[in-house]
């Protein structure tokens, strides 16, 4: 997976003055591999696009990405018998899969069973929860769609 510029240099790396169909080939293998990406997954445990911030939750993600556009899924979860306050979940550690800044500061549900719910919030820094998280529970979001760094 590759952002706008990664993508632009590694296709301005192949074309020289002489363009064999080998060089255009493999630079247009970048473009399919950003349009065809693979799901790629973190957690707390993983940490390989996130860094973990809350205090005893823990969490797994989902992400897809094509072009700029990322749809992530996952769960977050009370390791503890206590309520606990808002916080942060994690922190973007890579720049491939975070959110554009100041195009995707939105909050969205995460749910427990049918009818208990989370605020979540994210952007370009953060995924946080903005309400408090009862013990033990595991909630869960769809995939929510944000643009991503360029």
């Amino acid at each position: 997976m590759a952002t706008k510029s990664g993508l632009l240099a590694t296709i301005n790396g192949f074309i020289t003055a002489v363009i064999t169909q080998t060089k255009h080939r493999s630079s247009m293998s970048s473009v399919v591999d950003d349009l065809y990406p693979n799901v790629v997954t973190d957690s707390q445990a993983t940490e390989t696009y996130t860094t973990k911030s809350g205090t005893n939750l823990n969490y797994s993600i989902t992400m897809h990405k094509s072009g700029n556009q990322v749809f992530i899924k996952g769960t977050v979860n009370n390791t503890t018998t206590s309520a606990l306050p808002p916080q942060n979940v994690f922190t973007w550690k890579t720049s491939e899969y975070k959110p554009k800044s100041g195009v995707n500061d939105f909050t969205f549900k995460g749910i427990l069973g049918t009818d208990l719910m989370i605020n979540l919030f994210i952007n370009n820094n953060v995924l946080a929860i903005t309400s408090s998280i009862p013990p033990l529970a595991v909630y869960s979001f769809q995939y929510v769609t944000y643009i991503a760094q360029d």
